[in-house]
């Protein structure tokens, strides 16, 4: 599956349940008025939780500078997580942005999901 695909998927099914997405850009020149890159994804506001989402296929790792990001973002008490999608098994697991499993999730629990790994 492509990462375009996988993107729409959870996008989908969190609208579903309420959340209001905002689908991140990245890469630009910030003084340029763009979004500075190694932000993830997807920013996710729903009435029980709040964070960020960055969306991988199979083992693909984030950058240096989405490390750097992902952990600026923590520090400052803000969830910030790891959707990978694996086509062999076509599942999906919730990472901490360091890449450690914390739970797999279907689409449908995506959100209950998010919630109780951020307990």
């Amino acid at each position: 599956m492509k990462e375009s695909l996988f993107q729409n998927k959870v996008i989908k099914a969190l609208r579903e349940r309420g959340a209001w997405i905002l689908n991140i850009h990245g890469g630009g020149d910030p003084s340029r008025g763009m979004q500075m890159s190694g932000v993830p994804d997807l920013l996710v506001i729903h009435r029980r939780w709040k964070g960020f989402l960055e969306l991988k296929i199979g083992d693909r790792k984030l950058s240096p500078i989405q490390l750097l990001t992902c952990t600026a973002i923590a520090e400052r008490q803000f969830s910030v997580y790891i959707l990978r999608y694996n086509s062999e098994f076509e599942d999906m697991m919730i990472e901490d942005y360091c890449g450690n499993k914390l739970g797999p999730s279907d689409y449908d629990d995506l959100l209950d999901n998010l919630i109780e790994v951020t307990k």
